[in-house]
């Protein structure tokens, strides 16, 4: 099952997933591939803002078979965009275990 929980805190956003789905093999698991998918969206939007230097300091970006953590500090003219961002991944995430709560 996969696990995953947004945080936050003071100045800190962060994402943290772990798990397998474990809907299908691996390789065929579409649940797996949604989460990842999401993860990766979220990763890479990050790198961006970080190439525009809206962060306090280096993001921390893991993204491992099983788990993946995102964490950020934005600076402030760049937090509505980071909070609005892990805020659609959020949702994206809340869809997919509606749709699949076996797994998610």
């Amino acid at each position: 099952m996969l696990n995953v929980v947004f945080t936050a805190k003071d100045d800190t956003i962060t994402m943290v997933l772990n798990g397998h789905a474990g809907q299908a093999d691996i390789g065929h698991d579409i649940v797996c591939s949604a989460a990842s998918i999401l993860a990766y969206t979220l990763a890479q939007t990050m790198r961006y803002i970080d190439g525009q230097k809206g962060f306090e300091a280096k993001p921390v970006i893991h993204l491992n078979e099983g788990k993946a953590t995102i964490l950020v500090r934005p600076k402030e003219k760049y937090e509505g965009e980071v909070l609005q961002t892990f805020f659609t991944i959020e949702v994206g995430y809340s869809l997919l275990a509606q749709n699949y709560p076996q797994y998610v």
